[in-house]
């Protein structure tokens, strides 16, 4: 009889000890606290599988992969947040493997409630003149409210209101799967990495009518409801349409008429400074004249971009922060700049797929630079845009090449003449950023 009991209890314990093991799990990841890692297989996700292509690669050029997914990672998850898995596989073609679990809905809605008891605990502590900006801090991120309490509180002890803060913080140290939209916003991201696209700015000379019908809907009551929502959401104005509802419009470029489509792209902080446009322009004594000409209209209208050949540019206020990437959060981004740019015919786009080398070169004033070639077919592509778009004569009114990046116009030269082959990417650029380029390019 003892001996059956022992085995009952063997059994019973063997039985009772996992399943409060998982009881527990499954409490603490319910509540949003962690518990379980789990992988796709178990809450769904994404294995994303990418392979090289081998016929863009210069002959003799070494893929390094385990560089491609630490860049992959720096990309998408720069603060390690997530149970993103990037593995490089080497092979003939090399491939990346990205593996994206769900089932994080529940941790980040737990954060984020966690995060908002803590800025309510010091908006209480410390109402101060700033306390209103404590909600723009990003979710997590302790030092910048710390910062942004010591300068609310300039004669305070800066180590008691560390200490303060650091009590009060809530948040979870474990990582965490991702919720069904950052698996897309991923997904989005990656198949950016390192896009490169070039186009010309639209101007008042060549684009008269799409330009009246982008500035006549910014201008329209009726349509604020849908541009706050697309503020709200990070997504580009709408491309003008005429009155009769069709996206084309006539243009003539140097005497050459026919019909385009346009769409607004956002401009990069590169060009933003080149622009005068950047956030330190609006406290700059010598450059704020620029800032304010734009910002008197932003949120209501376009107007010229500065420092352009009459291109359009539309600016718009950032409801919400907590929707950009971490850099732009990081820098307290407060406004987005779009330009409209003229599409290039379906068939004869110029993208990096025709690019055979990139490299950090320099310019005539000394100027970092990425310097670019195409491969043959891409020069044909180029030249013809180019040379459709130079200056008619010696004095003739010059357009811009806009440089699309990811999304993003990093640069918009002026247009002197014809190229063919050999393009340079110049801006304000450090030598990390220029480094970056060049690897994503690469």
């Amino acid at each position: 009889m003892k001996q059956n009991l022992s085995r009952i209890v063997i059994c019973l314990l063997s039985f009772l000890i996992p399943s409060a093991v998982l009881l527990l799990a499954y409490g603490k990841y319910d509540s949003g606290q962690g518990g379980f890692r789990l992988g796709v297989d178990l809450v769904g996700g994404s294995i994303l599988v990418y392979e090289v292509d081998s016929k863009k690669i210069e002959p003799g050029t070494k893929v390094n992969i385990e560089e491609l997914a630490a860049s992959l990672k720096r990309r998408i998850d720069p603060a390690d947040l997530f149970n993103i898995t990037i593995r490089p596989i080497q092979g003939d073609p090399p491939r990346v493997e990205i593996i994206l679990p769900t089932g994080g809905r529940k941790q980040s809605e737990a954060e984020e409630k966690a995060w908002q008891i803590v800025l309510e605990t010091i908006r209480k502590e410390f109402p101060g003149k700033e306390g209103s900006n404590y909600q723009t801090v990003p979710r997590g991120d302790i030092m910048k409210l710390i910062a942004r309490v010591e300068d609310a509180y300039p004669d305070k002890e800066k180590e008691a209101i560390s200490k303060s803060i650091r009590d009060r913080f809530l948040q979870n140290k474990e990582k965490r799967g991702l919720t069904t939209e950052e698996v897309e916003r991923i997904k989005d991201l990656i198949s950016q990495q390192g896009r490169l696209e070039f186009r010309i700015l639209a101007n008042r000379l060549d684009d008269e009518e799409a330009i009246a019908a982008a500035e006549k809907y910014l201008r329209e009551p009726a349509n604020q409801v849908r541009l706050k929502q697309l503020a709200r959401d990070g997504d580009s104005p709408p491309a003008p349409k005429a009155d009769n509802g069709t996206a084309t419009f006539n243009a003539s470029i140097n005497g050459d008429r026919a019909q385009y489509s346009y769409s607004w792209i956002e401009v990069g902080k590169e060009e933003l400074y080149s622009l005068g446009l950047n956030s330190s322009a609006e406290t700059d004594p010598v450059r704020s004249g620029t800032f304010k000409q734009v910002a008197s209209v932003r949120d209501k209208e376009a107007t010229t971009a500065p420092g352009t050949n009459s291109c359009l540019i539309y600016s718009r206020s950032i409801p919400n922060p907590e929707r950009l990437m971490p850099k732009d959060r990081e820098s307290e981004k407060k406004y987005e700049y779009f330009l409209l740019t003229r599409n290039t015919e379906a068939g004869k786009e110029i993208t990096g797929d025709f690019l055979s080398s990139a490299r950090r070169g320099m310019d005539g004033k000394g100027d970092l630079t990425v310097d670019f070639r195409f491969s043959s077919e891409g020069g044909n592509r180029f030249y013809e845009l180019t040379n459709r778009n130079r200056p008619a004569s010696k004095d003739g009114f010059k357009r811009h090449l806009a440089i699309v990046l990811d999304g993003q116009i990093r640069s918009a030269p002026v247009l002197n003449q014809a190229i063919r082959t050999d393009g340079q990417i110049s801006g304000s650029f450090t030598p990390a950023d220029i480094d970056t380029l060049v690897r994503i390019l690469r």
